[in-house]
């Protein structure tokens, strides 16, 4: 697992325009931080929010994508 950070986003509000947005500029940052293999790397989303975010960034990416329901069960996102 990687954490990127981008103090200019801190204590920000208003950063993004929507979930998809973020997700775009997320992919954005990945591919500029991070030597990715789409073909190994998978996108985890939590429903709380998260689902546009990362599908955003597996749509750009090429990624696969999975959605956690809940702890203990994982179910396939199809876009």
């Amino acid at each position: 697992m990687f954490v990127i950070q981008d103090k200019k986003y801190y204590n920000k509000f208003g950063v993004f325009r929507d979930r998809i947005d973020a997700g775009n500029k997320l992919a954005d940052s990945i591919l500029k931080h991070l030597d990715v293999d789409a073909d190994k790397t998978d996108v985890v989303a939590i429903p709380a929010g998260g689902v546009p975010v990362a599908s955003a960034m597996a749509k750009k990416n090429r990624f696969e994508i999975e959605g956690t329901a809940g702890l203990e069960d994982t179910v396939h996102v199809d876009d």
